[in-house]
């Protein structure tokens, strides 16, 4: 597929609004897209990525068969990653790296939450979460688990308990 370089700069554009940026910073790495095909929409500004698709910035990571980003005005309104599993994966304001892996991870970018839908697992801080529909509200920092066809498991690991004695 033969893009022009008008087309790329919308996709450029699209990416970088849907990733939460007004402007190109010029103290940031560049993001890295791949994927086997896009196909963008120039009327709603709406993009769908293909096959093996990795986003990548920094430590954040962003991987799945399908990925497709729906705009609200000039900001992402979602952002949905579709994968046997589909992975995110990022280091937080406290330098802990968080890993998050579903079926079908959807971000809403207005609310700021994340549901994971399908044999979700989120990893961070040596915690481990699994259930089958995950909510994550990044404002509020609160994670809520709900069973499918298996209960919720959380796993500590031990060191990471701190004593009521200290």
């Amino acid at each position: 597929m033969r893009i022009s370089s008008g087309a790329a700069s919308g996709l450029v554009m699209a990416f970088v609004a849907a990733v939460g940026l007004s402007a190109y910073a010029q103290d940031q790495p560049p993001f890295q897209l791949e994927a086997d095909s896009v196909e963008y929409n120039y009327k709603d500004g709406s993009s769908v990525y293909q096959g093996n698709v990795v986003i990548s910035r920094d430590a954040m990571r962003l991987t799945g068969n399908l990925v497709e980003i729906h705009m609200r005005g000039d900001v992402p309104g979602r952002i949905i990653s579709k994968g046997n599993p589909a992975g995110f994966r990022d280091r937080l304001d406290d330098r802990q790296i968080i890993t998050v892996t579903a079926r079908i991870i959807d971000y809403d970018n207005e609310n700021r939450v994340m549901r994971l839908r399908g044999d979700a697992t989120v990893d961070y801080d040596g915690k481990v979460l699994r259930g089958e529909n995950i909510t994550y509200d990044l404002d509020k920092k609160q994670i809520k688990a709900r069973k499918g066809r298996k209960r919720v498991r959380f796993t500590i690991k031990p060191d990471r308990i701190k004593s009521s004695e200290n």
